[in-house]
């Protein structure tokens, strides 16, 4: 007996520390369940209200550049000239003015640094409650024309149109899923924070798809393409890309990135200090959400210079 007794004595000290150990593991547990069981949910969420999956934006016979310039114009007539009785080609609504041109880039520098988001609220959304919450109130400041543009008449409805994604520094490796997906009113920025979702919600993929309301941007083709790795099953409709349509409105510009657009069209400086930024990372430094921020409010500036519209002269005038 003493034996036996001497024996359970000196296991206890054993089974007292595993009983630590677990104990201290166990909420790590409880959390991966957690998110085990909402991982399983969400895709049959998205296969619920999934579209039919988009067609390939790159050709074989056409230049990427090129494919932009086609797309982004055919929308533009599409949005302006429906409603017009003798259908006005699209020079005589945005005629060609050669007197804009190129800033140089060390005289870009020098101007005063473009901060829209200065005066704009931001909105983070992290979950889908959120998302909703931020498709919501772009969808009250769309109705309330907070971005809406009036030419020859017609009334546009459109959002600054942006993404995020962390860098890809080898060449020729497939660029990152999007991190972060900005729209933008003139008063108002919501960032969708995709990297904690598996699936956008349909709230969000609605407002995507509505042709009706213009995303505007650079480079969108690379945008949209990174956008449906995220979500194979959404087709983001109503782009326009500044580019190819400043290349029509302004001959002279050389330089139609959104920086380059920005100095030329507005006389200030785009920072783009974040653009290598992690944003694959868990929480964003001010600098980071101002930086998304501002790159949406860029795309609705330059739109708005390019057709002919200064709010920062309506304001005065008001």
């Amino acid at each position: 007996m003493t034996a036996t007794g001497s024996g359970l004595t000196s296991r206890a000290p054993a089974r007292l520390m595993l009983l630590r150990a677990a104990a201290r593991r166990a909420p790590r547990r409880t959390q991966q369940r957690t998110f085990v069981v909402a991982a399983r949910k969400q895709p049959q969420q998205a296969r619920a209200y999934s579209s039919p999956k988009p067609p390939h934006l790159t050709s074989k016979t056409l230049p990427r550049g090129r494919i932009g310039f086609v797309n982004g114009i055919r929308q533009l007539q599409k949005s302006l000239l429906n409603g017009f009785d003798q259908r006005p080609t699209l020079s005589e609504l945005l005629p060609p003015d050669a007197s804009i041109t190129d800033v140089d880039k060390e005289e870009i520098k020098n101007l005063p640094r473009f901060d829209a988001a200065e005066d704009a609220e931001v909105l983070l959304c992290a979950s889908e409650t959120g998302f909703d919450l931020g498709v919501k109130r772009l969808r009250k400041a769309l109705e309330q024309g907070d971005s809406s543009i009036t030419l020859h008449g017609k009334e546009l409805q459109c959002l600054g149109f942006d993404t995020e994604r962390p860098p890809t520094f080898r060449k020729g490796f497939e660029q990152n899923s999007v991190s972060v997906l900005q729209l933008a009113s003139h008063d108002l920025v919501v960032l969708f924070l995709l990297k904690n979702m598996r699936h956008i919600p349909a709230s969000l993929q609605n407002l995507l798809e509505d042709d009706k309301v213009l995303k505007v941007g650079v480079a969108l083709s690379e945008d949209t393409n990174a956008l449906s790795r995220h979500a194979p099953g959404l087709t983001v409709r109503g782009l326009v890309d500044l580019a190819p349509l400043a290349e029509a409105r302004f001959p002279s510009l050389t330089r139609r990135g959104l920086r380059g657009l920005v100095a030329s069209l507005g006389g200030r400086r785009l920072s783009k200090h974040q653009s290598t930024a992690s944003w694959g990372q868990r929480t964003y430094t001010p600098a980071m959400i101002r930086y998304a921020a501002n790159d949406a409010l860029a795309g609705l500036f330059c739109f708005a210079r390019i057709l002919g519209h200064d709010r920062e002269d309506e304001r005065k005038v008001a």
